[in-house]
């Protein structure tokens, strides 16, 4: 079976969660579950009843129709909406189910005044009304519009004081999500590999560092001897946080090695405070989990294989066709040994695959980022295929083409994949012998942009022109070029301006030419005249669907070459001019002195005058 990291529901069925951002205490209200045909289908805000503008929030759906294979944690997708864009979703987001064969998806939301949405985050502003949409069929496999049904829950979120409540016997949870713990599985040899997980999305206070937790191991009840163990979160800003412990009959109980005996019941425990801050005893709360150690199973093994937390990551939803790739795999349960550096993906059960749809890589090796993180790292370039990028009809790799396409390498950082126009790569993690988790993102072409990047140039200096198209960065390990054609009036056969990326792997290209009002143009030099208009023209080969890789584009750019002098403000002044009426020379912008005079100053120092008492209007 097959875990994505997105998809996609049938867009039949709705389930609307609302949240609304206000000053004043938080209220809820639910609508009336209408669902005779699906009652067991249902989603919800939670875990609390109260959150503001800065908290976190769980998103929860129930729906058993998408738990299709009760052996595999599977996952659902949902869109997050706010009031002031409700036609085109600000998020969306995967929803993992808590475990197999349970039916019930969870995600976290951390809403943000000022982070820009992405992943979990959502920016939201106070008022606002923030939705989140699910939708699937409420008969499988049918998209008439009476099968559509709605349920959901709408609530109100405060930044007022009196929603800050943290004392216990006045408020339940203020901004704390529920956390709980699990075993990956229910029972275990006594000899088995286990993995011990948190979910606590509170203790993920800092989105971008993988943090950790503390909690206990009893085995048979005997809680005066709970052993210690230290969860690391799975990877930054995720709010699990995992441990692999390995049970043994015969060594003593240390790190994670725990000391058992078949038909000992092992209990997983987690203590937090229900109210953020809080050290009073009435405001903890201890959750776990129990398994039972069973030798007596059919098969040799019952080590966690439900793929639960493990994760394949791509740096990017969209890649250009020879763009490098990065790839992050997070499995906690693939941290075998606590002490060392390992690897996955070169052999055997945990094989890594790589797929185009022109070519693939069998087995490709990723290394661990450290001892003990769980967290496997490595990197493949895409390589494209035959193709005259910038139609020049010539390079030193073939006669007409741009790009050289192969497919080789074993890993981690050594590895080229192949690839057609408009396409996608697939990478795919082998977690055991019957879960593969599967990254995705698709292969396209850009449209280029070119910019001259001033308006106006005097005729005896210097401009330089930029082309912004990911397409023409071919080797991401190097720095590339290729030309466009600048003409002036003057010269209308112009020059070809060689544009050098500005360092490898931008797919940002600058070229700078000299301008003169004697000499004939040449390599980079344009002959001009005053009044004359510059063009620049970059012709891209390389344009996005609906275009065809036998099309092309041009996109220009002009500018002025213009000599005027503008005099000082004192002297335009002394010349009768009033200040009101006082022109600034170029990219200078007026600003008036506190005692009403005009200055022309850079647009960067203005910011400075102001706090100084100047100012950008007339006094």
């Amino acid at each position: 079976m097959i875990i994505f990291g997105m998809i996609s529901a049938l867009k039949i069925f709705t389930l609307t969660l609302m949240a609304v951002l206000t000053f004043g205490l938080i209220t809820s209200f639910t609508f009336a579950e209408a669902s005779e045909e699906r009652p067991d289908a249902y989603s919800e805000w939670g875990p609390t009843s109260e959150f503001t503008t800065t908290g976190i929030a769980t998103v929860q759906v129930t729906d058993h129709y998408m738990n299709m294979n009760s052996n595999t944690v599977e996952t659902l997708t949902v869109d997050v909406y706010t009031e002031r864009n409700e036609d085109n979703p600000e998020l969306t987001i995967t929803l993992t189910e808590s475990d197999a064969d349970t039916g019930l998806f969870l995600a976290i939301v951390y809403f943000s005044e000022t982070k820009i949405s992405s992943g979990n985050t959502l920016q939201v502003i106070d008022g606002d009304i923030v939705s989140v949409e699910y939708t699937y069929s409420q008969v499988p496999g049918s998209d008439k519009h009476e099968d559509k049904i709605g349920v959901g829950q709408e609530k109100t979120i405060s930044n007022s004081l009196e929603s800050q409540v943290t004392d216990s016997a006045t408020s339940q949870i203020v901004e704390r999500p529920d956390a709980y713990y699990e075993w990956g599985a229910d029972v275990y040899a006594s000899t088995d590999t286990a993995v011990a997980r948190v979910v606590d999305p509170f203790m993920n206070a800092e989105p971008n560092k993988i943090e950790t937790l503390i909690a206990s191991i009893v085995v048979a009840d005997n809680y005066d001897d709970g052993i210690k163990i230290i969860l690391t979160e799975t990877g930054t800003n995720t709010g699990i946080f995992e441990k692999i412990i390995l049970f043994t009959e015969t060594d003593e109980s240390s790190d994670n090695v725990i000391k058992i005996a078949n038909g000992d019941d092992v209990s997983l425990d987690y203590l937090y405070s229900e109210v953020p801050d809080s050290d009073k005893r009435e405001d903890m709360v201890e959750v776990g989990d129990e398994i039972t150690i069973q030798n007596s199973q059919d098969v040799t093994s019952i080590s966690d294989t439900s793929g639960f937390g493990a994760t394949v990551h791509l740096d990017k939803e969209i890649y250009s066709w020879t763009d490098k790739v990065h790839i992050t795999v997070t499995s906690s349960f693939h941290n075998f040994d606590s002490k060392a550096v390992e690897e996955i993906g070169a052999t055997q059960p945990y094989t890594i695959r790589m797929h185009t749809s022109s070519s693939n890589i069998d087995s490709y090796k990723l290394v661990e980022t450290g001892p003990n993180t769980g967290i496997f790292t490595g990197e493949i370039i895409l390589t494209g295929f035959l193709h005259d990028a910038d139609g020049s009809g010539k390079n030193d790799h073939h006669p007409y083409e741009d790009t050289v396409p192969m497919t080789s390498g074993s890993g981690p950082v050594d590895g080229f994949l192949e690839n057609s126009n408009n396409d996608a790569i697939s990478v795919q993690f082998d977690y055991s012998e019957d879960v593969t988790i599967v990254g995705y993102a698709e292969i396209q072409w850009n449209t280029g942009k070119i910019k001259l990047l001033e308006a106006s140039y005097p005729d005896s200096g210097t401009g330089v022109v930029r082309v912004v198209d990911p397409d023409m960065n071919w080797n991401p390990e190097a720095v590339d070029n290729f030309d466009v054609d600048v003409w002036s009036d003057s010269d209308a056969s112009g020059i070809d301006l060689t544009m050098t990326e500005t360092s490898a792997n931008t797919g940002v290209f600058e070229g700078t030419m000299f301008f003169s009002t004697t000499d004939e143009s040449s390599g980079h030099r344009l002959r001009v005249a005053e009044g004359d208009t510059i063009t620049a023209e970059y012709e891209d080969n390389t344009l996005p669907s609906p275009y065809s890789p036998e099309d092309e584009l041009d996109i220009s750019d002009t500018a002025i070459i213009r000599n005027i002098t503008v005099p000082s403000p004192y002297k335009q002044m002394k010349n009768g001019v009033i200040a009101e009426h006082v022109v600034c020379n170029g990219t200078f912008e007026k600003i008036y002195k506190s005692d009403g005079h005009p200055a022309c100053v850079k647009p960067s120092s203005i910011g400075n005058l102001v706090q100084r008492g100047w100012s950008v209007d007339f006094i």
